[in-house]
């Protein structure tokens, strides 16, 4: 047994960045956030981060071994929530009466366990406060009507409904086909997207907005009679797109808003809704 007599706190040792204890088990406890936000992690960066965090220096070819493993274990984590969706859904069934909720499998390829394939969650509370206090106005894409939302909103043949999607394969003949009644926007930032790719120029693309916010049919047909004069190309690509669709003068009285893009969070500052 050793006892300290002396403490000196002026050290003349090297400082070394080599730690035995940096190895597979720690980088995956301490990096398991890291690496399931950001799995593609650059091991350029990864290396930095570790030399900044921990002061540790460590080779580019043990650390890649180690960042595998550290995925490994994350992917075993991540498959243990898994086990326990089941419980989620009676809990939530419990807690929330009247609550959608419902977990559906799928056969697996190769193994006879079942595979996970959807969860699906509808508030009753949320549900209610949107059908009676919300505009009945929905961005979607194909999967929303392949579940259970269509009936869970009382949607029926879509009479006074809105719903705005970019132009996905099958989503318009699905539409047609579910909700026969209802409106369908397409989104028109999807839409001049595509159209640029064969229009070119600024005061083009100036009067294709010019024409999409035109509430009045006089201002439509001013605007695309300018696009006309302008270039015949530009408008016959941008009638042959469904101008119905996403141009502000065709939409339906019902919905009383505006919008025309599916992101929101994509629009100008200064740009109507």
């Amino acid at each position: 047994m050793f006892t300290g007599t002396v403490f000196k706190d002026i050290h003349t040792c090297a400082p070394t960045k080599i730690n035995r204890r940096a190895n597979a088990n720690f980088f995956a406890e301490e990096y398991q956030e890291k690496l399931l936000k950001h799995p593609t992690w650059k091991l350029k960066l990864f290396v930095r981060d570790v030399e900044e965090t921990y002061g540790v220096k460590i080779s580019r070819c043990k650390l890649l071994v180690q960042k595998k493993n550290a995925l490994s274990s994350c992917a075993k984590v991540v498959g243990k929530q898994y086990d326990s969706l089941r419980d989620y859904m009676y809990e939530l069934r419990r807690s929330n009466q009247g609550t959608s909720v419902f977990l559906v499998l799928k056969p697996h390829v190769s193994r006879p366990i079942p595979q996970f394939h959807m969860f699906y969650v509808s508030f009753l509370a949320l549900r209610k406060g949107f059908l009676n206090g919300c505009r009945r106005v929905l961005g979607l894409d194909s999967v929303f009507l392949k579940g259970y939302c269509k009936d869970d909103l009382e949607m029926e043949a879509g009479n006074e409904w809105t719903l705005l999607s970019d132009k996905q394969k099958g989503l318009l003949p699905a539409i047609a086909k579910l909700l026969p009644d209802a409106e369908h926007r397409l989104c028109a930032r999807h839409i001049f997207t595509n159209w640029t790719k064969v229009v070119k120029g600024a005061p083009l693309h100036k009067l294709f907005w010019k024409a999409v916010k035109s509430y009045t049919e006089e201002g439509f047909n001013d605007a695309m009679n300018e696009l006309r004069q302008r270039s015949s190309k530009a408008l016959l690509e941008m009638c042959s797109r469904d101008v119905k669709r996403f141009c502000r003068r065709f939409y339906k009285s019902w919905a009383c808003t505006g919008i025309m893009q599916c992101n929101l969070w994509g629009l100008d500052r200064n740009e109507e809704f």
